[in-house]
This record gives C-alpha cells, sequence and structure tokens, in this order.
C-alpha cells in the first residue's frame, strides 16, 4: 500500500515527527528510509485516511505501542486538512491504530470547525537515530 506521506518519530523535529519530504530536503533520505522500515516491521502506528472525498492516506510510525495510542486517541485530529474555506475540516474517513502489525482499532471521525481544535502539541520524541 502507497502512502501519501509517512511520518516517524523524531527527537529534532517539531512535535517530535518528521516525515519523508522534509528529511529529503534535510538530505536524510537514506536514514529515514532505514527507520522507516525498521519501525513498520514493529508494527506500531496509524494510518490516517481523509474524509470528504479528499483521497490522501498518511502513516505515522511509532517506536512504542503506547505513543501510537496517544496519536490515535487524540493527536491525530492535528492532521486534519482544512481544504476550501478553512472553517470545516475534512474530518477522517478512517483512522486505524495498529500494534505489532496488527489492527486493534478502527473509527471515522467527523469534520471539525477550525475553532473546536486544540492545538497544543505532544511530545512524540525517542533516541532519534538520524543525524542533525
Amino acid at each position: 500500500m502507497g502512502y501519501d506521506r509517512i511520518w516517524i518519530q523524531s527527537t529534532e523535529h517539531p512535535q517530535g515527527l518528521l516525515d519523508g519530504r522534509e528529511a529529503a530536503k534535510r538530505n536524510l533520505s537514506d536514514d529515514f528510509n532505514g527507520i522507516c522500515n525498521r519501525l513498520f516491521a514493529q508494527g506500531h502506528f496509524v494510518e490516517l485516511v481523509a474524509g470528504k472525498n479528499h483521497l490522501f492516506e498518511e502513516i505515522f510510525l511509532f517506536e512504542d505501542a503506547a505513543s501510537g495510542q496517544l496519536f490515535y486517541e487524540r493527536d491525530f485530529r492535528k492532521w486534519e486538512s482544512f481544504i476550501e474555506d478553512g472553517a470545516e475540516g475534512c474530518g477522517f474517513q478512517r483512522v486505524s491504530l495498529y500494534r505489532n502489525g496488527h489492527l486493534v482499532a478502527t473509527k471515522a471521525c467527523e469534520p471539525s470547525a477550525s475553532t473546536e481544535l486544540d492545538l497544543a502539541e505532544t511530545d512524540y520524541s525517542f533516541a532519534s537515530k538520524l543525524q542533525s
């Protein structure tokens, strides 16, 4: 399955997450790909599929199940897109939580108003193997 964006935990990046595009800009693609492969094999991740007929899918790879659970429970909302006039988000057609490579929970999430979101940062940091 292909993803529009892939995110990994990283202590050196905003909100403790780094995506492949930013890794490429920083010339970290090889390190990023290696960490992605390792984290995907561990199997602690959350998949987000946008709602309202917007076709994009992202995966967030975590070092441990607890970080994935926290993201699934509340922090995924920070990645909701506000595409048209910005007043209402796209929501999520599907938010799925995986532990050890197995699907353990999935839900849909209605669009939110931009004023409803709590954008306080959560730190998903871990001892990153990426070099600055």
